[in-house]
């Protein structure tokens, strides 16, 4: 009976390491630019692919394609390539950056100024030579 018990408590642990496993694995879900840009929601974690295809001031450029947004790294220079694929996850952030309110009405362009990525993780994903 004790063996029966210990098998069954062993195949528990199992049961729930592969659980925990398969959750840590599980790819990561991206964001939807155009969601953030007409919801912006600040301190939401978000994640996009796009490219990096200018600067104004500090920031970046990004771009999914077809919207763009301000990102910011601290930490990281952002050295960017128009035609490099990149993956980028960070926080929103809203209201007009510091440094940007010379910009007339909050934009830049087609590029809203009250929305922000502040990037904490960057990674090249694709790069043409």
């Amino acid at each position: 009976m004790k063996n029966i018990q210990k098998i069954g408590f062993v195949l528990t642990l199992v049961a729930l390491t592969s659980v925990g496993c398969s959750s840590s694995l599980s790819p990561k879900v991206l964001s939807d630019l155009p969601s953030i840009l007409e919801n912006p929601i600040s301190g939401k974690e978000v994640t996009l692919r796009g490219k990096i295809v200018g600067q104004i001031e500090e920031c970046h450029i990004f771009t999914d394609g077809s919207n763009k947004i301000l990102v910011h790294s601290k930490d990281e220079e952002l050295s960017y390539n128009p035609d490099t694929m990149v993956e980028i996850s960070g926080t929103v952030e809203k209201g007009i950056m510091p440094g940007m309110h010379h910009f007339e009405g909050g934009h830049h362009g087609n590029i809203s100024l009250d929305t922000m990525i502040m990037v904490n993780q960057f990674q090249v994903i694709s790069a043409k030579q």
